[in-house]
């Protein structure tokens, strides 16, 4: 459904040259423009947790760190990303390569032997 939501506001910003929010802005009433923001909201809220989340357990199965600590150290790599990318974006896409090619050589050339 997301997928479908993304592709369609795509061609609506091809087509009009203005984005979702602006299309809804000057179409509802503000009760439904207040509604639609604080689901955006609360939407955004919840993938950050689960980011934060999911980075906890991650290191808490890779590192043995408590949970705690896991999302505190999480915590302050996203905000650290939040800080470069709002300064030089070419320095965060940079960063986001960097993380991703690390991902992917530490998953096709780990161990080879899982059972150890």
């Amino acid at each position: 459904m997301v997928v479908l939501i993304q592709y369609q506001s795509a061609k609506l910003g091809l087509v009009s040259g203005r984005s979702l929010p602006q299309v809804l802005g000057e179409r509802l009433p503000q009760r439904a423009r207040v509604a639609f923001w604080g689901q955006a909201e609360i939407v955004a809220a919840a993938t950050d947790i689960a980011e934060v989340i999911g980075g906890a357990i991650a290191l808490q199965l890779l590192f043995g760190l408590p949970l705690v600590l896991g999302g505190v150290i999480v915590g302050i790599a996203s905000l650290l990303l939040l800080v470069v990318q709002g300064r030089r974006q070419r320095r965060f896409e940079e960063i986001i390569m960097a993380l991703t090619g690390t991902a992917h050589r530490s998953t096709t050339t780990g161990c080879d032997d899982w059972s150890a």
